[in-house]
């Protein structure tokens, strides 16, 4: 069956020609969600989101899973289309070329490539029409392109986001239906042009590409007189109600009218296009676009020569009463690989005119120069006046930032003021500045800042005019004082990467090796500068796959010299140098330090504990390296660096500071991370037996964790970092470190079901304990990796470490240590499917806690033993001894026992038939586990509460709970999912 899917208008789905009917507005919501992100996974809360916004109603996930369900029952069957479950969401799978809106790119990409920027230009500089043929082809896509359109996209349906996918959209559309006139206009179609010129003007007022157009349009066909009414109700309009006039090149057009001159077909090279039409289309230096008139052999007035001034010259305006005014045109030329940026492009449109000064920060190699000069160029024309440049070198590896006096002197020779006339002093400079910018626009681009004071005399401060400001620095004192806009830059995100790379390299290079791709972008650290680098080293060997250069890239400690290509200055080392050099001391030392860290971020006590600091030393040396973006503060008292910096602090710590000092900083941080962690896990589990950890070097930081939560939230903000530190300690040759960070993380992993990493950190637990030798450290890695095993299903495995931890305990004389691992074995050898054994083995931990007088553990056993009766069909003794366990549990407080029990005795009342009882065992049980932070087992209690509900006969109840299971597995990507959302298909289609 044919499949049809369109949003570019109403959301509608054809089957053979014929309409599907796929629900209400919110149902088809959802549809238009996955058809945006066809064959990209989109996670429940990302669907809620989009679909409603920030407030959603109170059951908007379960909404979600019921319109799933109907929109997979409309699609069943539909050849090549499916939406699957995915990595904790959903993926709509269909060919891109059934969905209108891809459908519509694809095509609008050919049409651009094929266009390939405009018409072909001759080495003298005049126009040269391309073949006809060609242009023809060009026209036809962007109309099959511009077809495809039905009215709105998404039609009434509304949302935060779907608004924002509609603008965008529309811009797509309307730089597509510029580009396209413009093609029109070359091809000698500007009579068959004018109906649309007319609509599109009276929709798009102010737009000056447009309004060129226009006025071009109704001058080819023979009606001059109205192309210059055109243009002069366009200017009245945009004085009026803007208070600005027309941009230079439209006014030049308007000059070839009144004169009565032929404009080349090229025009749109010579008229600014505007918005989206302009980022669609590469900028243009001014020594690049010959004049408007020069295929009529006539100059403009005020140009003798016919030809426009080179860049960092100064142009004149047209003669007039008044003495002509230079107009500075000082921008370099942007970088022809720069991609996307939407956000930082978005936060530099908006400042214009509301705000006098924007700082671009970020990392060097970030591409802060690249963007500032990419939306200069693109938006030039929003500043007729002019534009100024300068390089302040402030992270220069000369070290010498400019005085802003000899920057002041330069913009002042530009702005025409003769070289006797400028003053001696800064001041003085930067008022005479001020002075001569007053009531013009002008633009001025402050490269690579060294702090706020070199900046500020520098600012034009006319309301009109613009500051685009680039530093390393945060520059926290212009924003603070001097209201400018920050607009952080980060590395790229993967997408854009890979984009850079294609620009380079060319598409299909990229697209023949994706895996070699994302290998080079991850070892680029996403930082512009490295992926330049590489990009550069695969150009110049074409023959070399990609491959191959991602191996080379593969060394962590090589990656620096392979991204270092000839001993150049403006590597990737190089350019990080520039901002190391400026550091005081204390914060260099910091900085290489924190190279030795081995997370990926850390916390101030952390840090402090690296470096030996007390906290307050250590925040304030964090300010210095934050203020500096060699490390960035990514979430409130988390530090960190991409991996690019973190492999040139540790290659410095490496020169800087001697073995003894980078061993000792590294242990100061273990010790952190285990001693911390053993506090925490005491809340998380006081019942389990403790180790005694390995005494705590000096300089240490001490962080307090008051309760449970204050643990759980710890162990989640750490948990990446405690897993690194596991790892660094066995490269280390810290054994007891690397068997007993484990021992801390264990509880953790298994109440937020990372079975995997706990089973992989025990073994890594047990090779320590085995190098050094310590059969208690032995006993208790065998134990603890037998239970992850036992989460795992490695029933086989769990038992060997667990009899080997049995006869370990039992040698040592360890009775608390025999009697759990006898409740583990009982839990192993029920998941094989043996519960006359487990009962054997939990009534065996049962006798010996009794003997010992551990209450927590003999109400765990009673438990234990209540279940192992209800799995070999005995619920009535089942019930008594979980009945049995309750009070015990209450008395002393254990609420993770109590849980289990809960879930216990829910098993046993339904299997008794008593499933309202069930039902309200298992809920409490859910309740308790949410608090607990367990969502595995939370998941369970409310996927068995499903089950009670409908045998009670209460569908919607029970479809109700396994929503809410679903909801909890979604993020553990856990495969009980399918399972649980298969019930929730069966029921959403009976109901």
């Amino acid at each position: 069956m044919a499949v049809d899917f369109a949003v570019l208008g109403d959301v509608r789905v054809q089957v053979d020609g014929r309409d599907v009917d796929v629900g209400h507005a919110r149902q088809r919501a959802v549809l238009a969600v996955l058809l945006v992100e066809l064959g990209r996974t989109v996670t429940a809360d990302q669907l809620v989101d989009r679909v409603w916004g920030e407030q959603p109603p109170r059951r908007a996930r379960h909404a979600v899973y019921s319109y799933l369900c109907r929109l997979r029952a409309v699609l069943d069957g539909v050849s090549g289309v499916a939406i699957a479950r995915l990595h904790g969401g959903y993926v709509l799978r269909a060919d891109p070329g059934a969905v209108d809106l891809h459908l519509f790119r694809a095509t609008l990409g050919q049409a651009r490539e094929a266009d390939e920027g405009g018409p072909v230009r001759r080495a003298g500089g005049g126009p040269q029409a391309r073949q006809a043929d060609e242009e023809w082809r060009v026209l036809d896509l962007f109309d099959r392109a511009l077809r495809l359109w039905r009215g709105t996209p998404f039609g009434e349906l509304d949302s935060p986001w779907l608004a924002s996918v509609r603008d965008r959209l529309l811009q797509e559309r309307f730089a597509a239906e510029v580009r396209r006139r413009e093609v029109a206009l070359d091809l000698g179609r500007h009579a068959e042009l004018m109906p649309e010129l007319a609509v599109a003007s009276a929709e798009h007022p102010y737009d000056e590409g447009l309004a060129a157009q226009h006025v071009l349009a109704l001058y080819r066909c023979g009606r001059r007189v109205e192309a210059l009414a055109h243009y002069r109700e366009f200017r009245t309009r945009l004085v009026a109600e803007i208070g600005v006039e027309p941009g230079d090149r439209l006014q030049r057009l308007h000059q070839q009218v009144l004169a009565a001159e032929a404009p080349p077909l090229d025009y749109a090279a010579e008229v600014p296009l505007s918005g989206d039409a302009a980022e669609a289309r590469q900028p243009t230096k001014a020594a690049d676009v010959p004049p408007l008139n020069e295929a009529a052999g006539v100059s403009p007035p005020g140009n003798a020569a016919g030809r426009p001034p080179p860049d960092n010259a100064a142009e004149t305006s047209p003669p007039g009463n008044d003495p002509p005014e230079p107009v500075p045109r000082q921008l370099p030329a942007a970088s022809p690989w720069f991609v996307s940026r939407t956000r930082e492009l978005g936060l530099l449109d908006g400042a214009v005119g509301t705000a006098g000064v924007v700082v671009v920060t970020g990392t060097g190699g970030a591409g802060k120069t690249s963007l500032a000069l990419h939306w200069a160029h693109r938006e030039s024309a929003r500043f007729p006046d002019g534009q100024l440049h300068a390089d302040l070198r402030g992270f220069d590896r000369a070290g010498r930032p400019v005085c802003p006096a000899d920057v002041l002197g330069g913009f002042l020779e530009a702005l025409g003021v003769p070289p006797e006339q400028v003053p001696a002093g800064v001041e003085a400079r930067a008022a005479l500045y001020r002075g001569r910018l007053v009531g013009r626009r002008v633009l001025v681009v402050l490269d690579n800042a060294y702090d706020a004071d070199q900046v500020r005399p520098l600012l034009p401060g006319d309301a009109a005019c613009l500051a685009v400001v680039t530093s390393r620095d945060r520059l926290a004192d212009l924003v603070t004082r001097e209201g400018a806009v920050p607009v952080p830059l980060g590395v790229l995100d993967e997408p854009e990467a890979v984009a850079l790379l294609a620009r380079r390299l060319g598409p299909e290079r990229v697209a023949a090796e994706p895996e070699a791709v994302a290998r080079l972008v991850a070892h680029s650290a996403r930082l512009p500068l490295a992926l330049a680098v590489v990009a550069g080293l695969a150009v110049s060997n074409p023959a070399f796959p990609l491959g191959a250069l991602a191996a080379d890239l593969g060394d962590e400690r090589a990656r620096l010299d392979a991204l270092e290509p000839g001993g150049t200055t403006s590597g990737v080392r190089a350019v990080f140098s520039w901002s190391y050099r400026t550091l005081s001391p204390e914060a260099a030392r910091l900085f290489r330090l924190l190279g030795l860290h081995p997370g990926p971020d850390a916390d101030r006590c952390a840090v402090a504990s690296l470096a030996g600091l007390g906290m307050s030393r250590a925040r304030a040396l964090l300010g210095e390296l934050t203020r500096t973006h060699l490390v960035e503060e990514h979430r409130p008292g988390r530090f960190r660096s991409h991996d690019l910096l973190r492999a040139y602090a540790a290659e410095l710590a490496e020169l800087a500071d001697d073995a003894p000092e980078r061993r000792a900083a590294l242990r100061r941080c273990l010790d952190f991370y285990l001693h911390t962690g053993f506090a925490a896990e005491r809340h998380l589990a006081p019942h389990w037996p403790p180790i005694t950890p390995v005494a705590a070097g000096e300089g240490v930081a001490r962080l307090p964790v008051a309760d449970y939560h204050e643990a759980l939230e710890w162990f989640g903000a750490e948990h990446d970092a405690l897993l690194a530190a596991t790892a660094e300690a066995t490269r280390a040759g810290l054994d007891v470190h690397a068997w007993q960070l484990p021992w801390v993380l264990s509880t953790y992993l298994s109440r937020r079901g990372h079975w995997a990493q706990r089973a992989e950190t025990q073994r890594t637990a047990l090779e320590a304990a085995d190098r050094l030798g310590d059969d208690v450290a032995r006993a208790t890695c065998h134990h603890l990796l037998g239970r992850a095993e036992i989460l795992l299903g490695n029933q086989d495995d769990a038992l060997a470490h667990l009899r080997c931890a049995l006869d370990l305990h039992a040698r040592a004389g360890d009775t608390t240590g025999t009697a759990i691992t006898h409740f583990s074995l009982g839990a192993a050898y029920d998941l094989r499917g043996r519960p006359v054994r487990a009962l054997r083995h939990a009534r065996n931990a049962l006798q010996l806690f009794r003997e010992t007088g551990d209450q927590a553990w003999e109400a765990f056993s009673l438990t234990a033993v209540g279940w192992y009766h209800g799995k070999a069909g005995r619920h009535a003794q089942a019930l008594a001894h979980g009945i049995e366990a309750a009070p015990l549990l209450d008395r002393i407080g254990d609420r993770d026992g109590k849980a289990h029990n809960l879930h216990c005795l829910g098993r046993a009342h339904h299997n008794l038939g008593r499933h309202a009882e069930a039902a309200r065992c298992y809920r409490d049980a859910a309740a308790l586990f949410r608090e607990l932070g367990s969502p595995y087992l939370e998941a369970t209690s409310l996927d068995h509460l499903g089950n009670a509900l409908r045998a009670a006969g209460d569908r919607a109840g029970a479809f109700e709970a396994w929503g809410r299971a679903l909801e909890v597995l979604e993020p553990l990507a856990h495969p009980d999912a399918v399972e649980i959302e298969a019930k929730l298909v069966e029921v959403e289609v009976r109901r």
